[in-house]
């Protein structure tokens, strides 16, 4: 995303075109997430850009492959602090899931050994039970710490290092772009600082999911003909299309295909028999539909940038995950997990990238957001005390930003109220066409546009995807895709005539300029 105009952008790190293709990605903290809030009273991963609950049993599930008990062996207990956080988060995600933002969801407390399981919802319209344990979900640009992992692993037997020039791996007749004498090298690239765009996207068409038809022949193609506008290594800049390459440039190095990879070196060591790419026919039945706009999506293939945001997992395989990368499970890539949290680059006060994971200092939380159309997630972690949180979401907006945070905040036994969603209403409609039209920011700086389906209200800052409107009241609505609110003003004779666009605590002012 470019850093020009950042306070007027819509799409936040979390909700660009990758929010319909690779993740939104990415409730990155303060220097990376445009829409990050902290939560209240826990310093914890903000939002950039939440969940509740059907109870399950208030006792945890003993640790995914725990050893079989004998007959006289004592049932182990679950901590207390784990029954009460799952109590708070229950109640907590109630009003979420009772207003539709986490129409089918399911959350995994990990506490050491032990992790609570917590599913909303309904499937589908078709399958109107919660999803279970095992259901699948597309976990969006999470996905990049398990091709970080796969570069980690490499590394540390010794196959490659963080030094290696891209241009080694690529294919004959592909060539990896230079600024000046400056090359790529991995490390830029799962560090976000390859200084490759963010995105591949058709510029005739932005609300077009450029992802979906998108060879390996059209990745090499598009890294052929792009230009660096800056050094390598300058800054971090969040970027798909830099893990993309990562991941079809390890695949080819290693005359694999991507997904074969995967299980090979990480998914299969680590036991994740749930988490693959792309979502198979056999097990097409276990996964649950997204729902974008409150429309039920299927699952999104994303083709070549699969290493970006195309892995599918259950909330299981994530639970199992998150006590691989705190190491209450041992596993042969234990050292390579290790290596995937190293910090080794500045994000900002506070934030340190290491393999494709980000992390907040102090107090130290690792952590990763994903996003695609229909679904969302957010993991989070404290490796020093065993502690995490994963929430996945069915639904096309930012609540597991402040949920999430809030799950983590209860297990460390922090001070922090629970979220509560924006008040929603129904206005007649008759009264929405008065807000259609364009709305011009000071000297074309932006435009907003504001359509109307059916309905529906949708708001776009133009050449970015339309967003559906919710309504707090007259003249006043908000996005759920990211925490943003648009207000309306009327002239003296109630004619609409400015938009106010809040996100980021800035106020845009546009004024209308034509219906």
């Amino acid at each position: 995303m470019s850093a020009r105009n950042d306070r007027i952008v819509l799409w936040g790190l979390a909700a660009s075109m990758v929010f319909a293709a690779c993740g939104a990605d990415e409730a990155l903290p303060d220097s990376t997430s445009e829409d990050a809030e902290p939560t209240a009273d826990a310093t914890l991963p903000p939002p950039e850009d939440a969940l509740p609950p059907p109870p399950p049993p208030p006792d945890a599930a003993p640790a995914i492959d725990a050893e079989p008990q004998p007959p006289d062996a004592e049932v182990p207990v679950a901590p207390p602090a784990l029954v009460e956080a799952a109590a708070a988060v229950r109640a907590a995600f109630a009003p979420w899931v009772e207003a539709g933002w986490v129409p089918a969801g399911s959350v995994a407390l990990v506490h050491g050994e032990f992790v609570e399981y917590l599913n909303f919802g309904e499937v589908s319209s078709a399958r109107p039970e919660p999803p279970t344990e095992d259901a699948l979900y597309a976990i969006g640009s999470i996905s990049k710490t398990l091709t970080g992992l796969l570069l980690a692993e490499a590394v540390e037997r010794g196959a490659l290092s963080l030094d290696t020039p891209l241009q080694s791996l690529l294919p004959d007749g592909v060539t990896s772009p230079i600024y000046g004498d400056k090359e790529i090298v991995l490390r830029h690239l799962t560090t976000h600082t390859s200084a490759l765009p963010r995105d591949a996207r058709d510029p005739t068409d932005m609300n077009a999911f450029f992802y979906e038809t998108f060879s390996l022949e059209d990745l090499w193609a598009w890294l052929n003909g792009v230009e660096l506008t800056r050094a390598p290594g300058a800054q971090v800049e969040y970027s798909n299309m830099a893990v993309a390459v990562l991941g079809q440039a390890l695949a080819h190095e290693a005359e694999a295909d991507f997904p074969s990879l995967l299980v090979d070196h990480v998914t299969g060591p680590l036991g994740l028999e749930s988490t693959f790419l792309p979502l198979d026919p056999d097990r097409a039945d276990r996964f649950v539909p997204g729902r974008s706009d409150e429309v039920e999506v299927e699952y999104m293939e994303l083709s070549a940038a699969g290493p970006a945001g195309a892995i599918v997992s259950s909330i299981r395989d994530m639970a199992r995950y998150i006590q691989i990368q705190t190491g209450v499970l041992e596993t042969p890539l234990s050292e390579a997990v290790t290596r995937s949290q190293s910090p080794l680059q500045a994000a900002g006060e506070n934030q340190h990238v290491g393999y494709n994971w980000f992390m907040q200092d102090e107090p130290h939380i690792v952590f990763h957001d994903g996003a695609v159309v229909g679904h969302t997630a957010y993991l989070l972690f404290q490796p020093e005390t065993d502690l995490g949180v994963v929430f996945l979401n069915a639904s096309s907006n930012y609540a597991v930003y402040p949920l999430g945070n809030y799950a983590l905040a209860t297990l460390l036994q922090a001070a922090a109220e629970a979220p509560e969603p924006p008040p929603e209403v129904t206005l007649p409609p008759e009264s929405l066409d008065a807000y259609v039209g364009r709305y011009v920011l000071g000297l074309n700086v932006a435009t907003f546009v504001v359509t109307r389906a059916d309905d529906r209200l949708y708001f776009r800052v133009e050449g970015q995807q339309d967003a559906l409107l919710y309504a707090e009241g007259d003249d006043a609505f908000h996005l759920r895709v990211v925490p943003a609110g648009v207000a309306f003003q009327r002239d003296a004779d109630g004619r609409v005539m400015r938009c106010i666009l809040r996100q980021n605590g800035a106020a845009n002012r546009a004024n209308r300029v034509e219906d």
